[in-house]
């Protein structure tokens, strides 16, 4: 995906350092929460990133955060509510990926760790994949049905640190 990013806004005309540098920033909202956890659990960035990003093949984060930024809009109140959303969203993302790789470590020992949460929590899982491929088909999701979607992945992320 980097690669491809790179090669796009070079064939726009952008030499390659400005080119690498834009894309850089795209991921740097990522790369910020994968190098904290790094830090604090001693595991390789590289091995908490696989886990923090494989993730999102289960819950579709990535869409989830665009949708609620995009949400925002002008009122004051809807910009605060999308933005404690967003919060929540990240809170959830990083307490899973945490004990994913407090479970796990690195290597085949995370890829373990995985397939447990899955299997564990594969009805909560299923449930959040239905909510959210339900906001991506309708026509103007609100910021009440990504209320929706965060409280459930809240509730599973609570669920599956019990299970722990």
């Amino acid at each position: 995906q980097v690669g491809e990013r790179l090669a796009l806004r070079m064939a726009d005309g952008m030499g390659r350092v400005i080119a690498w540098n834009l894309v850089c920033l795209e991921f740097l909202d990522g790369m910020l929460p994968v190098a904290s956890l790094s830090r604090e659990s001693g595991i390789a960035a590289k091995a908490v990133g696989d886990v923090y990003f494989g993730l999102a093949s289960d819950i579709d984060f990535p869409w989830l955060q665009d949708h609620l930024a995009e949400l925002a809009g002008a009122d004051l109140w809807e910009q605060r509510a999308a933005r404690r959303l967003m919060i929540q969203l990240e809170a959830s993302r990083r307490t899973i990926v945490r004990g994913l790789i407090e479970d796990g470590g690195s290597g085949d020992e995370a890829a373990s760790s995985m397939v447990a949460f899955r299997a564990r929590c594969a009805d909560g899982l299923t449930r959040i994949g239905e909510l959210v491929d339900e906001l991506k088909s309708a026509d103007d999701p609100g910021l009440a049905a990504l209320m929706v979607a965060v409280q459930a992945i809240s509730e599973q992320c609570q669920v599956w640190q019990g299970g722990q």
